[in-house]
């Protein structure tokens, strides 16, 4: 007979800079999704743990990108710890699938986004079966599988086709957690130009490679 798991820990309470991002560019957290989670913090409070995997965050990033951002602004007293529970997941990909489990209406799932994401975390064969278990908002899977993927390769839709160029390369999970966070404190600095490419994650790229080129060029 089969059994199903209880993968859920204790709560435990962690400081707020210290459970970190882990879908990428997935979700989007556009202005007005922020003001209403704002709104929601200051009138209700922290009403909902945050869901972590090794202090990786698997749902509640726009919370804590909420929180943080209404740290920076400093004019509102924000908590230093939040409250977490702890997912049991056997490897990083595992904890990479239950993270899309937790897509919510808060924050707007891009096609790209998913597209980075599935790619990071190795999980592009497992589509056909994701598809069967994931309802996006908004999203056609069948037609996020035609456009962004043919005939087993990765490929560029062809409204993003021209003048781009796309590259692909395996890290090593501590090369990956080191550019992930490089990237986030560049995006965080809101200081890179998107003029030529709305793609942040090769804004980023290109903000710090340049910096590395004006240094020791």
């Amino acid at each position: 007979m089969e059994q199903v798991l209880n993968k859920i820990g204790e709560l435990v309470y962690k400081p707020l800079e210290s459970v970190k991002s882990f879908q990428g560019e997935l979700k989007e957290l556009t202005k007005e999704s922020y003001e209403k989670l704002k709104t929601s913090f200051l009138r209700h409070g922290n009403i909902a743990p945050i869901f972590t995997w090794k202090d990786n965050i698997l749902d509640g990033h726009q919370r804590i990108k909420t929180l943080l951002k209404i740290k920076e602004e400093g004019t509102v007293n924000i908590p230093d710890k939040v409250p977490c529970v702890e997912i049991k997941a056997k490897d990083k990909k595992q904890a990479k699938r239950f993270l899309l489990q937790y897509i919510s209406q808060q924050g707007h799932v891009t096609e790209e986004g998913l597209y980075e994401y599935l790619h990071s975390a190795g999980l592009e064969a497992d589509l056909p079966e994701l598809k069967m278990e994931l309802d996006i908002p908004g999203m056609d899977l069948d037609g996020f599988e035609e456009g962004w993927f043919k005939e087993g390769e990765i490929d560029l839709p062809d409204g993003d086709k021209g003048e781009f160029q796309q590259i692909t390369f395996t890290l090593h999970d501590l090369q990956y957690e080191k550019i992930i966070n490089a990237l986030d404190i560049v995006k965080q600095k809101n200081c890179i130009d998107s003029s030529l490419n709305k793609n942040s994650n090769a804004n980023a790229i290109t903000y710090i490679c340049e910096g590395f080129i004006n240094t020791n060029g």
